[in-house]
C-alpha cells in the first residue's frame, strides 16, 4: 500500500466551549512548524447552528472524524493480513460466496470484506 496522503493521526477532538465561538468541535492533529517546533493543525470544524447546536449527532460526527486515521489503518491492516485466508479455498482458487452459501457466518464475512474494501478505496481514492 502507498503512503497515506492525509494528515497523520492520531487526531484529537477539541470542544470549544466559548459561546462566541462559531464552531462547537474541532478535530486537530500534531503538526510541525518549519523550524521544527510542535504545533497543532485543524483538520475539521464541526459548526454549531441554532437548530443543530446541541444535537447528539454533532459530537458523534466529530468523534467519527477524529477516529478516521486509526479506522483506516485498522481496516487496511485487517484486509492485508486476512487476504490469504479469504483467497484460500479447499477446492482451489479464491473462496467465493457460492462456496459457503449455507453458512451465514461467511455471508457476514463477505459483506464485511466488501464494506471494508469500498471504505478503504473511498478514503484513499482507489475507487
Amino acid at each position: 500500500m502507498s503512503e497515506p496522503q492525509h494528515t497523520p493521526g492520531p487526531w484529537r477532538l477539541v470542544y470549544e466551549s466559548d459561546p462566541e465561538c462559531p464552531f462547537g468541535w474541532a478535530i486537530e492533529a500534531t503538526a510541525w512548524t518549519q523550524s521544527g517546533e510542535e504545533d497543532s493543525a485543524t483538520i475539521a470544524i464541526i459548526e454549531k447552528t441554532p437548530d443543530y447546536m446541541y444535537a447528539p449527532e454533532v459530537e458523534a460526527n466529530a468523534r467519527l472524524i477524529a477516529a478516521a486515521p486509526e479506522l483506516l489503518e485498522a481496516a487496511t491492516i485487517f484486509l492485508n493480513d486476512t487476504r490469504d485466508i479469504v483467497a484460500s479455498n479447499p477446492r482451489g482458487g479464491p473462496l467465493m460466496p457460492h462456496d459457503v452459501e449455507d453458512d451465514p457466518r461467511f455471508e457476514a464475512l463477505f459483506k464485511g470484506f466488501s464494506l471494508l474494501i469500498h471504505a478503504v478505496a473511498k478514503a484513499t481514492k482507489l475507487n
